[in-house]
């Protein structure tokens, strides 16, 4: 598939245009859609995988330079797939194999059997890592995951934190950073 996106589109998404970054976005999303479907694994659902791709993308956009000879859906692709591939391969280390193994509840045969002193520990558990959470994020960033745990998306976040949606956007990729950072060590 030959994906033609004009210069001055990709110019202008590279200076933080999002009209033209939306158009940028629908025009390679079969690309990144077919980059994901092929590297889905356990561990890794296609929806994100997607995202990574997308920000393969997004990367791509920034990094962009037409002087160096190649067209930008071709340095796209490249960008999108190393995205992808990078996850998977991050997904598919033996430090991620018990998670990757791991039922989830709806699997469990006994998910419906209320063990409560499984329920305490579990309930011990999840306070002791959205503490540990909590601790690692700034005050805002702490805001906006709440609010996307709660469902929210960017646009209606920035609304209530009286924000910019980029801000809003930004805190959870700082967010998101932080906990993948934190899994690695």
């Amino acid at each position: 598939m030959d994906t033609q996106i004009p210069q001055e589109q990709i110019r202008r998404a590279a200076e933080g245009d999002e009209q033209a970054l939306a158009a940028v976005i629908a025009r390679m999303l079969p690309a990144v859609r077919g980059e994901a479907a092929d590297a889905v694994c356990p561990g890794l659902e296609l929806e994100d995988l997607m995202q990574e791709g997308v920000i393969g993308l997004l990367r791509a956009v920034r990094t962009y330079s037409p002087d160096a000879g190649a067209l930008f859906a071709t340095y796209a692709r490249h960008c999108i797939a190393n995205a992808v591939e990078t996850a998977r391969r991050t997904a598919l280390r033996k430090k991620h194999q018990l998670l990757n193994q791991a039922l989830t509840l709806e699997q469990h045969p006994e998910a419906d059997a209320a063990d409560p002193e499984q329920i305490a520990i579990d309930n011990a558990q999840y306070h002791s890592t959205m503490h540990s959470i909590h601790t690692r994020l700034s005050a805002f960033e702490w805001q906006v995951l709440q609010l996307v745990l709660d469902g929210y998306g960017h646009a209606e976040i920035s609304a209530r934190l009286g924000c910019s949606r980029k801000a809003a956007e930004n805190a959870m990729q700082r967010v998101r950073r932080k906990l993948r950072d934190d899994e690695l060590a």
